[in-house]
């Protein structure tokens, strides 16, 4: 799946207050860094990437940081829905 830079720098931001407030989330890093992977080199994110975002969203979800209003969640959720 494609994502501007924009909706990359929302996912990173998740991403990294998801590694900060949501303990045990031990995927983290690895998927900061394919994130940022493809900010750099413009490539698409796999879908084991956009399964580890989605649950970013939805941890921050679980404990009150409800982001799920997001066009980014939504893109998120909609692809994850369609490839189940």
């Amino acid at each position: 799946m494609k994502f501007n830079d924009k909706e990359l720098e929302e996912l990173l931001t998740i991403n990294e207050q998801a590694k900060i407030l949501v303990r045990g989330l031990t995927y983290t890093e690895d998927l900061g860094e394919k994130i940022f992977d493809c900010m750099k080199n413009k490539t698409k994110l796999d879908k084991e990437y956009i399964q580890k975002a989605h649950n970013n969203y939805l941890a921050l979800c679980l404990i009150g940081l409800n982001q799920c209003d997001s066009k980014v969640f939504k893109k998120l959720d909609k692809y994850m829905e369609e490839n189940k």
